[in-house]
């Protein structure tokens, strides 16, 4: 995939695939004048993902549990909180059953799907900020009053500190 960037753990070392750092590529956004995440696709924004154990191969569970995810780099969402960086639980336990709709079980070697989904759970979540204005599970709530007009002020905005904080790899 050429929108993410993660450093394979080690065979011997299970405990790197449940806490981990990985780069993900800013999304471009169709329809928006102004990109909040893409700086001409060189804008990449580093995640902190910890995966609760019954995520990972350490055991099996029905219940996955949402992971916990920080960005490192500084991003302007109404999901992540604008002075920790951490992704609110209460929106990730929201878009968590579109990812995950059955059991899974991740296991280093055959199936590495789970962990893939949460790549494309946090650039779902970055793709449809718009989206986001009206949940109650905000963190952010001068992001959030900058989607009312439609978006712009908060591209604007998002695009201002992508350009600062993100990455061009």
């Amino acid at each position: 995939m050429d929108w993410i960037r993660i450093d394979e753990p080690s065979e011997d070392n299970a405990a790197q695939y449940l806490d981990f750092t990985a780069e993900i590529k800013g999304p471009v956004i169709k329809g928006r004048q102004i990109q909040p995440y893409d700086l001409d696709g060189k804008g990449w924004f580093q995640v902190k993902i910890v995966l609760k154990p019954a995520f990972g191969n350490i055991g099996y569970s029905d219940n996955l549990e949402c992971p916990d995810i920080k960005f490192l780099t500084k991003i302007w969402h109404p999901f992540v909180d604008a002075d920790s960086n951490l992704m609110c639980i209460d929106a990730l336990k929201e878009v968590w059953p579109l990812y995950f709709p059955e059991p899974a079980i991740f296991e280093k070697e055959k199936d590495k799907q789970p962990m893939l989904s949460v790549f494309r759970m946090i650039r779902g979540v970055m793709e449809n900020v718009h989206e986001s204005g009206n949940r109650e599970s905000n963190v952010n709530s001068e992001a959030t009053v900058g989607l009312a007009d439609g978006g712009i002020a908060f591209d604007k905005k998002a695009h201002e500190i992508t350009k600062r904080y993100a990455v061009e790899m």
